[in-house]
């Protein structure tokens, strides 16, 4: 359904009788199905639409007086060639609105979910994936969130959620092709708080794999928080190898001019190293700060 449909739900949903019951329940679903759930207690409610294929998936589900939670894994049922995992959370409590949602589409996945509402709330995930596509988006009053991960023989493994209208995103990869099939890395991240925007694009191609050296070894982490002020940022290690490799990342904002890293000045963006490359290990850094008043602030290092 989306994030931004529920928020038309509650913008105009009455509030709703306080839950006085414990209750527990747990379900174990695969193949082909959609599951919408709805939990409230008194100052907190929470809508959750599921969409699941070829997946294992179960949930337990908590509610007192005064809170709720609801904790949920889904796993790639053993029968399915295809897993997508679709899931979207958007919480009215009485901090305000905030909502958090993942889609995944891959051979191999597993994603967690958990849900708290009362007198604070926060949707959380925890994912992993290897080769595919990941989806993720969070907002908050005052910032909307997004990160875009395709991955060709790369597994990533990634968390994120929104507490009391915090947000937070962290993640990590590796190169997982063990012969000549070359690999890719794209990692997309829009952030727009306030009246400000930040994107940054980073990605990493490695070429077939030549004999005689060791694989091209490489980890990333995105990540982001927003609090007085928001930061988004990404960060990329690379280790060379037997193969080609090229990489780098560019960034753009509402006020900076594009930035790049490595620096496109000198002419060394993007990165490269050569199969069979002595170079050193390199490390590339990217950070957007977002002020609530102001001029953005950039990091930009290699």
């Amino acid at each position: 359904m989306g994030l931004l449909t529920y928020l038309s739900i509650l913008k105009g949903h009455k509030a709703l009788m306080c839950l006085l019951i414990l209750l527990f329940a747990a379900a174990i679903v695969s193949g082909d199905v959609s599951i919408q759930n709805q939990y409230f207690t008194t100052g907190s409610e929470s809508f959750e639409d599921i969409y699941l294929k070829g997946m294992d998936y179960s949930n337990s589900v908590t509610i007192t007086q005064a809170s709720y939670s609801a904790d949920s894994s889904a796993i790639v049922s053993n029968q399915s060639h295809e897993s997508i995992f679709d899931d979207d959370v958007v919480m009215h409590h009485m901090g305000g609105v905030q909502g958090a949602s993942l889609q995944l589409n891959s051979m191999d996945t597993n994603a967690t979910r958990s849900i708290y509402g009362g007198q604070s709330g926060s949707v959380s995930y925890s994912y992993l994936i290897n080769s595919g596509i990941a989806q993720i988006d969070y907002l908050t009053p005052f910032s909307l969130y997004s990160e875009d991960i395709t991955l060709v023989n790369n597994e990533y493994s990634g968390r994120f959620g929104v507490f009391d209208n915090d947000a937070y995103s962290s993640g990590e990869g590796v190169g997982t092709s063990k012969d000549d099939s070359p690999g890719s890395l794209k990692h997309v991240i829009s952030m727009v708080y306030l009246d400000k925007y930040c994107n940054i694009n980073s990605y990493l191609n490695t070429g077939a794999a030549k004999s005689g050296n060791a694989p091209v070894r490489y980890t990333w982490s995105g990540y982001s928080s927003q609090r007085d002020y928001a930061i988004a940022g990404i960060r990329m290690n690379v280790t060379p190898g037997n193969s080609l490799t090229e990489f780098g990342i560019h960034g753009n904002s509402s006020i900076l001019e594009d930035k790049y890293s490595p620096d496109r000045i000198n002419d060394t963006y993007p990165a490269v190293f050569d199969d069979g490359s002595t170079s050193s290990p390199m490390t590339l850094i990217m950070q957007y700060r977002l002020n609530k008043t102001g001029p953005v602030g950039v990091d930009n290092k290699v």
